[in-house]
């Protein structure tokens, strides 16, 4: 956490509301006295707020900060479908609680996830939207600029402030309003143009932009740190392959267990082929991980 964090926030539940859309719970709590004064000396507090506003605030952030670059938000239509989702409303079908895909007779011993029954919302797909706008939020607070931004601070607040920025209407974005580089971005004003006048003839007086040179000790201590960091980071990669090759190892182990249960396919045959496909599943995810668990002998010979 930032030393000059002034906020924490956490997202730990939501709400479904009326079936209608769901509202993300966000505790907030002021870590310094400046915040908790505008907070008018509350230290902890709650506001919820929709997935719409999440990204209304981002928009308004990019209008802010344009040479800032925002973090992501997570993807409106996470694993689900729009347009089927509005098939089987069309068909009737979108109640969990009535009569849906999962219920009909042919598919009756199948569990179908949310997207495919229609479904309009979805608990793992919320859940893990909610880590994801959580994660957004810490990333902001974190950030020198937008961790002090207004708009983020009405956002994390009770009050009309955060109705009036989101009702407003707003100007549309600049065509580079995240670019690419914003350091280059930032600096345009201090590249001189290229034309020597101005149109009434008169020479342009430029600024001078004087730069102080490092020092060749601390450039070679910036040097030895980022090598160190490097290697830190090749030694995590190696370990996170390694885990890999753990959870790849241990996932066969237990594929090839449940694949014993095929001679029994006569005597159980709805058991039988529930442990099948679960021993296809595990067989899956092993070879999706297995070449993962090779680059890492590759990488140790």
């Amino acid at each position: 956490m930032s030393s000059s964090q002034q906020l924490q926030v956490r997202i730990p539940d939501y709400d479904i509301k009326d079936q209608e859309f769901v509202a993300y719970y966000i505790q907030v709590k002021a870590l310094t006295e400046e915040a908790k004064t505008q907070a008018n000396g509350v230290k902890s507090w709650c506001v919820s707020r929709r997935f719409s506003e999440f990204v209304r605030l981002r928009y308004l952030l990019q209008l802010e900060l344009t040479t800032c670059l925002i973090p992501a938000l997570p993807s409106k239509h996470d694993g689900a479908n729009s347009s089927w989702h509005k098939f089987t409303s069309a068909l009737h079908i979108s109640d969990p609680s009535g009569t849906s895909l999962s219920s009909l007779d042919t598919l009756s011993s199948v569990i179908l996830p949310g997207s495919l029954t229609g479904r309009r919302f979805d608990m793992d797909l919320i859940d893990s939207r909610r880590r994801a706008l959580e994660l957004f939020l810490i990333r902001c607070l974190q950030h020198p600029r937008l961790g002090t931004s207004w708009t983020l601070f009405a956002f994390l607040h009770e009050g009309s402030a955060w109705e009036k920025l989101f009702r407003a209407k707003s100007p549309s974005l600049p065509i580079q309003a995240a670019p690419s580089n914003p350091t280059q971005q930032r600096n345009k004003t201090d590249i001189p143009p290229t034309n020597s006048s101005i149109t009434n003839g008169l020479p342009v007086e430029y600024a001078t932009t004087t730069y102080t040179p490092i020092n060749p000790s601390d450039f070679t201590q910036r040097s030895q740190n980022l090598v160190a960091s490097l290697q830190r980071l090749l030694d995590l990669r190696k370990q996170i392959k390694r885990r890999y090759q753990t959870i790849s190892t241990s996932q066969k182990k237990v594929a090839d267990a449940l694949h014993r249960w095929c001679p029994f396919e006569q005597q159980a045959p709805a058991l039988a082929d529930t442990v099948q496909i679960l021993a296809h599943v595990f067989d899956s995810y092993c070879d999706l991980l297995n070449p993962l668990a090779d680059e890492t002998e590759i990488d140790e010979c």
